[in-house]
């Protein structure tokens, strides 16, 4: 976690350093004269107002978007979509039955037509041999 751009290891390089300069007497004052600051500074309303416009500043994509009605969009895009696929997927079973169907009576007069030469031709043959299956 950061504050102000100082990362744990600086924070404790800070501290390390202060206690060098300041002494190990002293310490303990200008840690609570520093503290006694801090919750000035956090109570004030300079402060307040620093966190309200930082949480606007946050919040201000999220409202941009709302505002843009990019979510309804989205999920008009998404309704459309779904029943556009659904629709698709229809029409590609309807023309698999219409295939199977026509490979079916293409299969059936193809049987036929193979029946009706056996006929003819059978009927073409002399008799002892047009007899024979």
């Amino acid at each position: 976690m950061e504050i102000f751009n100082v990362g744990p290891m600086e924070l404790i390089f800070i501290i390390i350093l202060a206690f060098v300069v300041i002494g190990p007497q002293n310490t303990v004052q200008y840690a609570q004269k520093a503290g006694k600051k801090l919750n000035e500074i956090v109570k004030s309303p300079l402060w307040s107002s620093i966190v309200k416009t930082s949480n606007e500043i946050r919040s201000l994509p999220r409202k941009l978007i709302q505002d843009a009605g990019v979510e309804e969009a989205a999920k008009e895009i998404e309704t459309n979509l779904k029943f556009v696929s659904s629709d698709v997927r229809e029409k590609m079973r309807k023309n698999e039955v219409k295939i199977e169907k026509g490979a079916e009576s293409e299969n059936t007069e193809l049987v036929e037509s193979l029946t009706d030469e056996r006929h003819e031709t059978s009927t073409n043959l002399p008799n002892h041999i047009a007899d024979k299956p």
